[in-house]
């Protein structure tokens, strides 16, 4: 079966390398008033719709941006990165152990996890085929500071995979800070071998496995992911 855009997001493809990744912004500090300036008090549903729509169309008007890391990853960090809560993602990943670490090791776990999940998403938009994305009514009251977009794709010849985007609203911005596919958390996904890192090795060790050694991380996510899609 072909690769589709949701597998991949979660590390079916393993096609560029750690070693051709850097971030060049500072993920600890995106600035919310420039997200603000960006998203124009846009609802959140329709916020994810224009993201992945200008990332697609883009894709879809220049498809050698796929082959291309070094112009891939600045895609991301244009279009997407802005719309992010790198911490918020981080923190939960890690889970209660998050509180035991130095504000160093929070910027440093930050870098790490948004190097991992940017290039997760890279992954995704280098494997981008033929998907048609639904997206479906949003469910949320006036007063909601979080709420979930909720997406199908739809392929041909395939079962229809639910792909779930959790945002929250800070000032007058809204960030992302999970996302699901076909019911597996990209977060927490990765957070029982987080907390087994720790337990063996301490804090350090986690961030050897962040910053030298995120393709086992992204391997076990594609076990996870292959499972999940099994199931559907």
């Amino acid at each position: 079966m072909k690769k589709t855009l949701l597998a991949s997001l979660l590390g079916i493809t393993l096609a560029i390398s750690a070693n051709n990744f850097v971030i060049a912004a500072d993920l600890s500090k995106i600035s919310i008033e420039k997200t603000a300036a960006i998203q124009q008090n846009k609802a959140p549903d329709e916020i994810v719709k224009v993201v992945i729509t200008d990332v697609l169309e883009t894709l879809n008007k220049h498809p050698e941006i796929k082959a291309d890391s070094k112009k891939l990853n600045a895609l991301i960090e244009e279009k997407i990165v802005p719309h992010i809560n790198f911490r918020r993602m981080t923190a939960l990943a890690v889970g209660k152990d998050w509180r035991k670490t130095t504000e160093e090791q929070k910027l440093r776990l930050t870098k790490g996890f948004g190097n991992l999940l940017i290039k997760t998403y890279s992954n995704a938009l280098a494997g981008y085929g033929d998907e048609k994305m639904v997206f479906k009514p949003l469910k949320m009251k006036p007063d909601d500071n979080e709420v979930n977009v909720r997406i199908e794709i739809h392929q041909a010849g395939n079962k229809p995979i639910n792909f779930d985007t959790y945002l929250e609203k800070k000032d007058n911005a809204w960030f992302v800070y999970d996302v699901s596919v076909a019911g597996i958390s990209l977060v927490t996904n990765y957070r029982e071998q987080f907390n087994q890192t720790v337990r063996q090795g301490g804090f350090e060790a986690l961030l050897d496995l962040l910053e030298n050694k995120s393709d086992i991380l992204v391997e076990k996510a594609k076990e996870e992911t292959d499972n999940a899609m099994k199931q559907q």
